[in-house]
C-alpha cells in the first residue's frame, strides 16, 4: 500500500509541474513574442532612478530607511484573448539542494530574518490584460524605519492564470506551467556584509522517502551567498569515531537570513534508535564554521521512517497465525501422503501374500 501511495505521489509530482521557467535576472521585452506566446504574456522591468546598475533584469534599489516608493513592471499581452496574470511576492529561501528559491515555497522563515520581503513590498494579486494591451504592474516598497546593513531579497512571481492542463496519459495528467520571476534587492547602503553560518541541529529524517539525517544550518547575515557554500557532514554513534554515513557538498548557495536542511543519506539502511553525533564543517571561501551536533533517534521515529522508506525490504514481523496455518497444512499433507503410502504398501503386501498362499496350496495337490 505504501509503495502504491508513493507511486501515486511521484505521478502527482510529474502532474503538478512539467516545466517551470524561473527567468530571474532576465528581461523579456514586449517585442519578444516567441517567448510571450508560450508563457502567455511578456514583461519589461522599468528601472527607477535609485536603481544600482541598469539592464540587470531585476530591481537593485538603494533606499533610505522609512522611504516609500512605487516601482513598475510593464506587462503586455501579445495575444487576442483577455488574460489574467497572477502575482505573488516571495522572500527568498534556500532549498535542500543549496539553491535559492525566489518563487512560492513552503520553506519557513529563519528566526534571524528581521524584515520579511512580503512585509516590505506589496502589490496586486493579479493583473487583467485585454488582447494586445500593455499595463503596468505597480509594486509599493516601504523600507523599514530601522536602518540595516546588507540586503532584503525577494522575488516577484508572475504567472498566467488558467493555464492549459495538457494530456492525460495512463491516468496521469501532465501540466506544463510557465512562470516569470523577477528578483528585487533592497539596501540602505552598499557596505559589504560577510555571511555568517550557524549550525543549528541534526535530526533523523527522510528525503524523498529515504532514511536520512537532516543537518539544519542558517545564514544569519543579510547577504546572499552564490555558489560558495561547502558543507561536510559525518554521522557516527555518540562516543564513537566510526563514521556511519557522510556527505560532502560544494558550490551551494544560500539566501540572506535563511536556513537550509542538508540531508545525509543512510544509504538504504534501516534507521536504528540511539544516540548519535554529527560532525559538521561549513566553509565559505576563507570562513569556516565547525560544530558537533548530538541528537537522538527514538524507537517511534525509527519505526515511522523505516515503514515509509521505499528502499527497504520491510521486516514487519511474522504473523504467527498464518505461519501456524501454513506449517499445519504442510504437516497434514505430509501425514496424509505418509498414511496413504503405508496403506497402499499394506494392501500390496496382503495381495502378494494371498497369491503366494494359493500357489503353494495348488502345488501340494
Amino acid at each position: 500500500m505504501i509503495v502504491k501511495g508513493i507511486k501515486g505521489l511521484l505521478k502527482i509530482s510529474c502532474v503538478s509541474m512539467g516545466l517551470l521557467f524561473c527567468l530571474i535576472g532576465t528581461e523579456v521585452l514586449a517585442a519578444d513574442e516567441s517567448v510571450g506566446n508560450v508563457v502567455g504574456f511578456n514583461y519589461k522591468v522599468d528601472y527607477p532612478d535609485n536603481q544600482l546598475g541598469m539592464n540587470k533584469g531585476y530591481f537593485d534599489l538603494l533606499m533610505v530607511p522609512g522611504k516609500e516608493q512605487t516601482v513598475t513592471i510593464a506587462l503586455s499581452n501579445p495575444g487576442k484573448e483577455n488574460i489574467t496574470v497572477n502575482v505573488s511576492l516571495n522572500g527568498t529561501k534556500t532549498n535542500p539542494n543549496g539553491v535559492v528559491e525566489y518563487g512560492v515555497t513552503e520553506i519557513e522563515n529563519d528566526p534571524s530574518l528581521k524584515f520579511p520581503f512580503e512585509e516590505v513590498v506589496s502589490g496586486p494579486e493579479s493583473v487583467e490584460l485585454a488582447g494586445g494591451e500593455v499595463k503596468n504592474l505597480e509594486l509599493k516598497v516601504k523600507m523599514p524605519e530601522t536602518s540595516f546593513d546588507g540586503e532584503i531579497l525577494g522575488g516577484i512571481q508572475m504567472k498566467k492564470a488558467n493555464q492549459e492542463t495538457g494530456e492525460v496519459t495512463k491516468g496521469a495528467t501532465v501540466r506544463n506551467e510557465y512562470t516569470y520571476v523577477v528578483a528585487m534587492v533592497l539596501k540602505n547602503n552598499e557596505a559589504p556584509v560577510l555571511p555568517e553560518v550557524q549550525l543549528n541541529k541534526a535530526t533523523g529524517s527522510q528525503r524523498n522517502y529515504r532514511n536520512s539525517v537532516a543537518i539544519n544550518l542558517s545564514n544569519v547575515a543579510a547577504t546572499l551567498v552564490t555558489g560558495k557554500l561547502d558543507v561536510e557532514a559525518q554521522i557516527m554513534k555518540k562516543g564513537s569515531q566510526e563514521v556511519l554515513y557522510e556527505r560532502k557538498q560544494s558550490g551551494m548557495s544560500i539566501a540572506p537570513n535563511s536556513y537550509m536542511d542538508l540531508y545525509v543519506s543512510m544509504n538504504g539502511e534501516q534507521m536504528i534508535p540511539g544516540d548519535y553525533s554529527a560532525k559538521v564543517l561549513a566553509t565559505i571561501e576563507d570562513q569556516k564554521w565547525e560544530k558537533t551536533l548530538d541528537f537522538t533517534i527514538t524507537k517511534e521515529e525509527a519505526d515511522k521512517y523505516n515503514k515509509r522508506d521505499v528502499g527497504l525490504v520491510q521486516d514487519r514481523g511474522l504473523d504467527w497465525k498464518i505461519v501456524g496455518l501454513i506449517v499445519g497444512g504442510i504437516l497434514v499433507i505430509v501425514i496424509i501422503l505418509f498414511v496413504s503410502v503405508r496403506l497402499i504398501q499394506k494392501k500390496g503386501s496382503k495381495k502378494s501374500g494371498v497369491k503366494s498362499s494359493k500357489r503353494s496350496s495348488s502345488k501340494k495337490r
